[in-house]
């Protein structure tokens, strides 16, 4: 993958390398001059991923379905330097998001000529509600990295590698597992067959649902063995709440 990466710098222009650049200078810049927001869930999310590794309260950290443990991952060993150095990997999360989206609408062949790529980035980017996050310790971030990541992964024909990166995503945002089946049905259909078996590729192909299933039955596990109780994800956060269409369409929606 490190690999994939330094093929994909090297082939950019100075132009392709300085704008990109200037936009992560100025996001995280303004992630270090913003203020804590200490009543926000994003400065509770870095509170407690801090927390966790601290103490090294791993059962803490896979038990808590609000924090979810790729938020602690994320923010909370960096996060032992301070608030800035947690919000500038959010800021990279989302950079990367974007340059990753944007490649793969090239690999897709989607976005092609001079000029079009980046602003393709900078649409993405600047979108209000992922420049509004960018700069937070928030969960939705990772997700959309992960995704993100699994898009770009497949667009590369790496089947296998996209649906691990899909199967984290519940573990940073638990909405995520609704889209999490369909992509994984896409990875599952486009796989190419065994030599052993030409003819079992497509919807037959089982190792992207069995990797794509990974880390949500590890977790699952987890909980079950901490907690002892069989429907713990039911019993914090994740509960059944009022149908309100502005949250939403204000919240769920546009944020996430």
């Amino acid at each position: 993958m490190l690999d994939s990466f330094r093929i994909l710098v090297a082939r950019w222009s100075e132009w392709d390398r300085l704008v990109p650049l200037s936009l992560l200078v100025a996001l995280a810049a303004l992630a270090c001059l913003h203020s804590p927001r200490l009543s926000d869930d994003s400065f509770a999310h870095f509170t407690e991923s801090v927390d966790v590794i601290r103490a090294s309260d791993w059962e803490r950290a896979l038990a808590d379905t609000w924090n979810k443990p790729a938020t602690v991952v994320a923010y909370g060993f960096v996060g032992l330097a301070g608030l800035s150095t947690a919000r500038v990997v959010s800021v990279l999360l989302c950079f990367l998001a974007a340059i990753l989206t944007a490649e793969t609408a090239r690999r897709w062949r989607w976005v092609d000529g001079p000029g079009v790529w980046m602003f393709g980035l900078a649409a993405l980017l600047f979108q209000p509600a992922l420049l509004s996050q960018s700069i937070l310790t928030m969960a939705e971030q990772l997700a959309a990295f992960l995704l993100a990541l699994g898009l770009w992964l497949q667009a590369d024909r790496r089947f296998l590698a996209a649906a691990l990166a899909w199967g984290f995503m519940p573990l940073a945002r638990m909405e995520a597992g609704f889209v999490l089946g369909a992509l994984l049905a896409a990875a599952a259909w486009r796989s190419p067959a065994p030599p052993e078996r030409p003819g079992s590729g497509g919807r037959l192909a089982v190792w992207p649902w069995v990797l794509g299933l990974l880390p949500c039955a590890a977790w699952y596990v987890a909980g079950v063995s901490i907690t002892g109780k069989l429907d713990w994800p039911l019993a914090s956060y994740c509960y059944p709440r009022p149908f309100a269409l502005t949250d939403v369409l204000c919240v769920n929606g546009f944020t996430g």
